[in-house]
């Protein structure tokens, strides 16, 4: 079966293939990979869970007062909407995996976690 890092057959035919991470995808032929299997899928909704769920906090980092930030101690609000931001592209980018992906994760968890609740009671 195919599987993440299985050629599609674009790759097959001596072309080379690039893949998108949401879903890994080859851009030449739209075929995707790795959906089928349980393990696929699960790695597909785990990937787009954590996109959402930094899309979630950039959103939220959107609708809070600036003067909230600076009030709780925390970093100001344009700082907070660049490294969500940030982070919602190179999520995009990178997926889960590797380096980038998981600092990406733990800076939306961050917010969440530390930064949201201070500048909710605020």
């Amino acid at each position: 079966g195919w599987s993440a890092r299985s050629p599609c057959s674009h790759a097959l035919r001596g072309l080379r293939c690039v893949w998108l991470p949401v879903p890994a995808t080859c851009i030449a032929t739209r075929h995707t990979v790795g959906m089928l299997n349980p393990a696929g899928l699960l790695l597909t909704l785990l990937t787009y869970f954590v996109l959402g769920l930094k899309i979630f906090a950039f959103a939220d980092a959107l609708t809070r007062p600036a003067a909230a930030y600076v009030a709780m101690g925390k970093l100001t609000k344009p700082a907070w909407l660049a490294i969500l931001g940030l982070s919602v592209l190179l999520g995009l980018v990178t997926g889960l995996f590797g380096l980038l992906g998981i600092v990406t994760i733990v800076a939306a968890v961050v917010y969440l976690v530390d930064v949201r609740p201070a500048v909710r009671s605020g």
